[in-house]
């Protein structure tokens, strides 16, 4: 099963991409993944929960009961706002986190992801490069079946789940308050996962029409359950008029990546948003993903742009993890 769109629970306006079937070059990172000390058992999650690392790594964990995480403040604030109950702090060009039901097959599962995207030259990141947060829910509380019962927060409730910490190789420091719990614990997943982490090059990149359309792709292989990708597109556009943003998910060899990965997803699924503005604009913004594969196979994930303007830069980042509920223990 291929999932396309998530529902982003940020102070952002809500973002749709949900597919059935999965959704660029990557730089695909395979460890062997050793599953953890059965004897250990799940780690216990607590009211307020630090999760630390330098690179992508998984750990099983335990809600011992019904708790909510403030993912949006009562007032409403600015696309890619940090959210009340999360903190991130990576220096890193992506780093974060993903919670989720073992049962990944399940587009109704409940699951929790919050990612802060920086767009800066490989090697590292200054402090003063900002950073961009987006948080992610499932889109229907677990316990009723329908849809959240608070907006500005985000119910779990109590049961095993897999934690995954998200790292592009730099140290990553997250701290999650989850209300209903008391207590503190800090957690630092370790099971090697596969991964993967790209941004766009000669080979993975598309431009034509004077740069009036921008497409690359991010592949990936999941071999468990499936796997998660996020990703996100920066950008500075001047005197704009019409610009459509979108990501396309493909699965197998299908077509050559120029076409894969392509505007209107010519062999895919996709979710794209457009924006038209009256009077020609100069605006900078950034545009985040996150999508789902409920199977094993090899996907391609391809962010792209179209637009009427005189002159845009863009920056792109990918990110996929497998997710193997098996080798977690």
């Amino acid at each position: 099963m291929l999932v396309p769109t998530a529902r982003p629970t940020s102070r952002a306006s809500t973002r749709a991409l949900a597919v059935a079937a999965a959704v660029l070059v990557a730089v695909s990172v395979a460890l062997p993944a050793p599953a953890l000390e059965a004897a250990s058992g799940p780690k216990t999650l607590a009211g307020t929960t630090s999760i630390k690392g330098s690179r992508t790594g998984a750990l099983a964990v335990r809600l011992p009961r019904a708790a909510s995480v403030q993912v949006r403040s009562p007032g409403g604030t600015p696309d890619g706002s940090p959210a009340p109950g999360i903190a991130i702090d990576g220096r890193g060009r992506l780093a974060g986190f993903y919670l989720t039901s073992p049962d990944v097959t399940d587009v109704r599962r409940p699951y929790l992801a919050a990612f802060q995207f920086r767009f800066c030259p490989e090697g590292g990141c200054r402090p003063a490069d900002r950073a961009y947060e987006y948080v992610y829910s499932s889109a229907y509380d677990a316990a009723t079946g329908g849809e959240h019962e608070h907006p500005g927060a985000v119910e779990l409730p109590a049961g095993d789940y897999l934690l995954y910490l998200v790292s592009d190789g730099a140290p990553v420091d997250v701290r999650i308050r989850l209300k209903g719990l008391g207590g503190k614990t800090t957690l630092r997943p370790a099971a090697s996962v596969t991964s993967g982490f790209s941004v766009p090059t000669e080979e993975s990149a598309t431009s034509i029409a004077g740069g009036k359309a921008f497409w690359y792709g991010h592949e990936a292989s999941f071999s468990g359950q499936g796997g998660m990708y996020v990703g996100a597109m920066r950008l500075d556009v001047e005197d704009w008029s019409y610009l459509r943003v979108g990501l396309c998910i493909s699965e197998g060899a299908a077509a050559p990546p120029q076409v894969r990965d392509a505007p209107y997803c010519p062999v895919g699924q996709g979710a794209a948003e457009e924006r038209t503005e009256v009077v020609p604009v100069d605006r900078a913004f950034v545009k985040p993903w996150i999508g789902f594969v409920g199977a094993p196979g090899d996907f391609a994930f391809g962010q792209h742009y179209t637009g009427v303007f005189s002159e845009a830069d863009v920056d792109s980042i990918s990110f996929h993890v497998d997710v193997d509920p098996a080798s977690i223990r």
